[in-house]
């Protein structure tokens, strides 16, 4: 089966000297499960309170990041062409992202400095504000993008680099969906109608990420799952597939798990080896074959094909 996966905040760790070949965090190449074939988007995720120059710690990053995946079977693609002939072949991809538009520091030039070293996704704020635009984290501070966020927008448009609402204020939301020409994507959202977690979207956002051809991840964090994130667990995870189903996501659904990006994770899921629990989960409330290769890999696949 294709397992995509459209977020995953390892390369932060990879910084810190963990190997993606074998270690204890939640993503390594030892941790797939044999028969799969794997397409990860890998995020560096930018602190900018612990960090004095994100551009700087972007760069580091990601330079880490590459350097590590060259001792694994891993391939990093950055075409639609490469990531085709690797699924063709068995081989495992990787995809690059960045997780916070601070690492521009304001500078539109900075965009194409990172698309030029393989970037294809940003995130453009975390759990805070930054030059592009304010954050869902805060409830007092729903702001636009701001014009310095738009030009952004344009810019990822001209170099068709993707553009990630998670985390983003709702109103910056709109404006992602009124200015981006691109497929937007939330790569690790879920529902605000099954959790009211300021972190996930409404319905309507849903529908207007379905209309432009995006996607949303369904991510695997227990406080994005359930309002006791105590009872997440592996259905918890299929609700929210089934509730975006109901709004006609079945092209729009795909898999956001935010692995190394929580500390927590739901009962029943591990590691990246345990992700395969999702599809025995639909497959035992009869979704049907197609429809669980969609969701598990599939709607990613045809997904890149238009953004990559």
């Amino acid at each position: 089966m294709l397992i995509c996966d459209l977020h995953c905040d390892l390369p932060s760790r990879v910084a810190d000297g963990v190997k993606i070949k074998s270690n204890n965090a939640h993503w390594a190449e030892d941790k797939l499960k044999e028969g799969n074939t794997y397409v990860q988007v890998f995020a560096s995720f930018i602190d900018k309170l612990s960090f004095d120059n994100p551009f700087e710690r972007a760069d580091f990053l990601i330079r880490s990041f590459l350097d590590e995946i060259k001792n694994t079977n891993i391939s990093v693609v950055t075409k639609y062409f490469q990531l085709e002939e690797n699924i063709k072949r068995g081989i495992n991809s990787a995809i690059l992202s960045i997780e916070g538009g601070e690492a521009l520091l304001g500078r539109l030039e900075n965009l194409e400095y990172f698309y030029n070293f393989g970037i294809r996704f940003l995130t453009l704020t975390w759990n805070n504000r930054n030059q592009l635009g304010s954050s869902s984290a805060s409830s007092e501070e729903n702001l636009p993008l701001s014009e310095f966020g738009k030009a952004v927008i344009k810019e990822m448009n001209r170099l068709k680099m993707t553009p990630d609402v998670s985390h983003l204020s709702e109103k910056g939301f709109w404006d992602v969906s009124q200015l981006s020409t691109m497929p937007f994507c939330a790569t690790h959202s879920n529902s605000k109608a099954l959790c009211n977690h300021k972190r996930n979207l409404t319905d309507e956002q849903f529908c207007a990420i379905k209309k432009a051809n995006g996607l949303v991840g369904i991510a695997f964090v227990p406080e994005f799952l359930e309002e006791n994130s105590e009872k997440a667990n592996v259905i918890s995870i299929v609700k929210h597939i089934e509730h975006f189903m109901a709004l006609g996501g079945e092209d729009a659904i795909c898999l956001g798990g935010d692995l190394d990006g929580t500390d927590k994770l739901p009962c029943g899921i591990e590691n990246v080896g345990d992700v395969l629990k999702i599809a025995d989960e639909l497959g035992r409330i009869n979704y049907s074959d197609d429809l669980i290769k969609k969701i598990m890999g599939e709607n990613v696949r045809n997904y890149l094909k238009l953004v990559l």
